[in-house]
């Protein structure tokens, strides 16, 4: 062994070099380099969200000295339970970056009854409380036109409401189907997904639900307007994406072991809207009320809008 070392040692140690350089031209392309790629990935999505985030509080910064959110939320903690009128009010944007909107208290008005067992949180005038929680729980039963959102107390230490206000459907920006597929903005923030000049809108369309494409993680509408008039539901169609992060995990079974496997009913059902499962109620005229989210590129021939939903009526 030793001779053998001895008589080809010059060989040995140019196999281990070249090795040691294979390892490491090895260690370069397939670990550091995607490594070095992702981190430069993570650091434009960074950018990216700071980006947002700066211009989204310029704009609010802006729109709150006017007063014309179309749509926003506000949260009450009241302490100590009935007959306590201590509480704590905050106000925020809705949409990708919650923001904080400064004097909560001029965009959420709480109210007490003369025992303080009942609370009444409700939205600034020219606004109207369309969802409402309590204590995590939505409770749209609890919703009055003039008093808001009706919490009673009882022998809690804390209680917490939650609202989503939206600005009354007689000042509602009519803004169309249309508008909003014209208003994509040039630059895709991912493959296939871009940015409107419309995105946080409220608006309010009529639909009926597709037959024609699946449905998944939320409900494909046929737009119903001026510019639509001749709706066929087992027909291609122009329509537009209705869904909302609090139904997204809807078929996570560990999430939702009562889930049925069908998309359509499970979130008219989750809104509260009638139908008749024996009935052809896809057919049906509905109300549909959301945000405008921008424009998936990539689900059809055409960019499709994607409406965050606030709530579904018939």
């Amino acid at each position: 062994m030793k001779s053998f070392i001895k008589e080809n040692w010059f060989k040995i140690i140019i196999t281990l070099a070249l090795l040691m350089i294979a390892i490491s031209v090895a260690y370069y392309f397939f670990v550091f380099l995607p490594k070095k790629e992702n981190m430069i990935e993570v650091q434009k999505q960074q950018q990216v969200i700071q980006s947002k985030q700066q211009t989204q509080k310029q704009e609010v910064k802006q729109k709150e000295g006017l007063s014309n959110f179309e749509l926003y939320g506000g949260e009450v903690m009241q302490v100590g339970g009935e007959g306590s009128m201590i509480h704590q009010v905050e106000a925020y944007t809705i949409g990708e970056y919650g923001i904080q909107l400064s004097s909560p208290e001029d965009w959420v008005s709480v109210g007490f009854n003369s025992r303080a067992y009942l609370m009444d949180v409700n939205c600034k005038d020219g606004y109207k409380v369309y969802r409402c929680f309590i204590n995590g729980v939505e409770s749209n039963n609890d919703i009055d036109d003039v008093l808001g959102c009706r919490a009673e107390l009882k022998e809690r230490i804390k209680n917490k409401v939650n609202i989503v206000c939206v600005i009354d459907s007689k000042d509602l920006d009519k803004t169309t189907y249309n508008q909003v597929v014209d208003s994509k903005k040039e630059s895709p923030v991912s493959i296939d997904f871009y940015n409107t000049k419309l995105d946080g809108k409220v608006v309010e369309w009529k639909a009926k639900i597709s037959d024609y494409y699946s449905q998944i993680t939320g409900i494909k509408f046929c737009v119903i307007d001026k510019d639509h008039q001749d709706v066929d539901i087992d027909k291609p169609c122009d329509w537009f994406w209705a869904s909302s992060a609090d139904t997204m995990n809807a078929d996570n079974i560990k999430i939702n072991p009562k889930w049925g496997g069908d998309w359509v009913d499970y979130i008219l059902r989750y809104y509260r809207v009638p139908f008749n499962k024996n009935s052809r109620y896809y057919n049906e005229t509905y109300t549909i009320k959301g945000m405008v989210d921008g424009l998936d590129c990539g689900v059809d021939t055409k960019c499709v809008p994607r409406i965050e939903i606030i709530g579904i009526t018939k």
